[in-house]
């Protein structure tokens, strides 16, 4: 519960910014095309921290953000399963590659850029899966536009999450560091 908790709080912070955004930007059409989509940081987090224990938890986060803010296609339960699967298919192909995504020490720096890695590989399995399985129930998919505001959008999710979670360590690490004689 706490991991769909995660992903609803982190559509709910950064929604009316982005939307507003999105809206003076490129107009009502492609406000939805998310400029940061920081749930996709708490989906890359949420594996990374419980692997395949996250997928059920993260469908159920995406079906009640679709039912709270319903802005999809008449597929809506394909973008649910396929963010969700890209993220875990991502951190098997590290794993594959012998790059060990799942090493959960946080004081190895190395670990955040696997984290970024893993995010930026979902993010484009996500848009290939999505653009190659929708074929045009979610928008005009001739537009490069919308195809690179799927990929920019989650990758800023993560690296923005990334930062916070990072900034976060750093903090805890100086607070709690014991002082030198």
């Amino acid at each position: 519960m706490l991991i769909s908790a995660w992903f609803l709080g982190s559509f709910a912070i950064t929604y009316p910014g982005v939307a507003y955004l999105e809206r003076s930007i490129s107009g009502p059409d492609f406000q939805f095309n998310a400029l940061i989509f920081l749930p996709h940081g708490v989906r890359i987090f949420a594996i990374w921290l419980f692997r395949h224990q996250a997928i059920l938890p993260l469908l159920i986060a995406h079906g009640i953000h679709i039912a709270l803010w319903g802005h999809w296609s008449p597929n809506s339960w394909l973008p649910p399963i396929a963010g969700t699967l890209s993220a875990y298919l991502a951190f098997e192909l590290l794993r594959m590659a012998r790059l060990n995504p799942f090493h959960v020490v946080i004081s190895d720096r190395s670990v955040w850029g696997r984290l970024v890695l893993a995010g930026i590989l979902a993010a484009a399995l996500n848009t290939i899966i999505l653009q190659l399985t929708l074929l045009g129930y979610d928008g005009p998919h001739d537009e490069l536009e919308r195809v690179l505001g799927y990929v920019i959008g989650d990758i800023a999710g993560i690296l923005l999450f990334v930062g916070v979670l990072v900034s976060v360590n750093t903090v805890i690490e100086l607070r709690f560091k014991p002082p030198e004689d």
